[in-house]
């Protein structure tokens, strides 16, 4: 409730890697910045889970993470250790972070012309060694699911890898009833379970549970912003760059990527949204230069 001298920004960070602890929190005690972390909830490690050293790049990172191995997630023991300095709060990034299949097309083989974590995600399990089809795919909030049968994907016998790079201009598809496709009521159950774990994992260090949440992907809807409230939630951050304006959505609050060697135009970009005269004006130069 303290007023707000301007110009003003809030530090965030997504997703709960471990070198929030490493590096960012020693320069957060430094200067004594309060920041907000939003960890993915199922990317928790577990306490007695060592953690990874070095830690691997953003990909591998997640790869590992969706076959099991989460060393380069924040344990719930630094968390509190964070928490306690009375710097840092954590909020809600959903609990799976996944994406999912939207439909039945070949679009690649994973991990021979596609290695992109979230096709890990969009099966929803840790994959044998092999080839694996890729199919069309988006945020797993905002998209109803079609979970492949990965029984029947390994008794075709395909060279997935070979057909993506031979399909060329003919769609190749394959049958509809390799998918379990999520009726809407299903989809709303997993959407609401998904929030609601996320609120779990945090509920001791927040009671009694985080009141933001940062959407996955930066992807949102009506139907999952309504959810979001019905959940409990009074906030939401996206991906989108932009202002924070008196009178805007709470759920629709912008954000501003800080990038390595990228000091001077961050301090350009808080003092261009200080305002909401000079937020409104930026806003209108950028939209026409886009044009």
């Amino acid at each position: 409730d303290d007023p707000i001298s301007f110009p003003a920004f809030a530090v965030t960070f997504d997703d709960g890697f471990r070198d929030n602890l490493t590096e960012a929190f020693p320069v957060l005690r430094k200067h004594g910045c309060r920041a907000a972390i939003f960890p993915v909830g199922s990317l928790v490690r577990p306490d007695d889970a060592p953690p990874q050293v070095p830690p691997r790049d953003f990909n591998a990172a997640h790869q590992a993470a969706r076959q099991g191995d989460r060393g380069d997630f924040l344990s719930r023991a630094e968390m509190r250790e964070m928490q306690d300095s009375g710097l840092v709060e954590f909020h809600s990034h959903g609990f799976s972070h996944r994406q999912v299949f939207t439909g039945n097309g070949l679009e690649g083989a994973y991990p021979d012309t596609d290695a992109h974590w979230g096709i890990l995600s969009a099966y929803g399990q840790p994959l044998p060694a092999g080839s694996w089809p890729v199919f069309p795919r988006g945020p797993g909030l905002v998209n109803p699911a079609w979970e492949p049968d990965l029984a029947r994907i390994a008794a075709a016998g395909r060279d997935w890898a070979a057909e993506a790079r031979g399909r060329g201009r003919a769609a190749v598809t394959v049958p509809r009833e390799w998918f379990r496709i999520e009726s809407p009521p299903q989809f709303e159950r997993r959407v609401r379970d998904d929030l609601r774990a996320s609120r779990e994992v945090c509920a001791d260090l927040h009671p009694p549970g985080p009141h933001l949440v940062c959407w996955p992907w930066g992807a949102s809807s009506d139907d999952l912003r309504r959810l979001a409230r019905e959940e409990g939630y009074q906030g939401a951050l996206s991906t989108a760059a932009g202002p924070t304006l008196p009178g805007g959505d709470p759920f629709r609050i912008c954000r501003y990527a800080m990038k390595k060697g990228d000091l001077a135009r961050f301090a350009l970009g808080i003092w261009l949204r200080s305002s909401p005269t000079l937020a409104r004006a930026y806003g209108l130069v950028r939209s026409w230069g886009r044009r």
